[in-house]
């Protein structure tokens, strides 16, 4: 059994997870990664209520987990 990790999206989601602690959101690392349906949450409520910054973070890390049928513009 092969098991790797993949430490440069460990890395990216640790970053930011840390950056939305900062910016007073918290999420659950293992639901951004395994649930689709709480990546898109997370991601529209990022763009409503978070920095511009954080909310492209958001976009990057969701997209290495997720394949998204939606072009999310992000806006500041």
């Amino acid at each position: 059994m092969d098991i790797s990790l993949d430490t440069s999206a460990f890395t990216e989601l640790s970053s930011f997870i840390a950056a939305a602690r900062k910016e007073g959101f918290s999420f659950k690392p293992s639901a951004i990664v395994k649930d689709r349906k709480y990546s898109m949450d997370l991601l529209q409520t990022l763009t409503e209520k978070a920095s511009p910054a954080l909310a492209e973070q958001a976009l990057s890390v969701v997209r290495k987990h997720h394949v998204l049928e939606i072009e999310y513009a992000i806006t500041g």
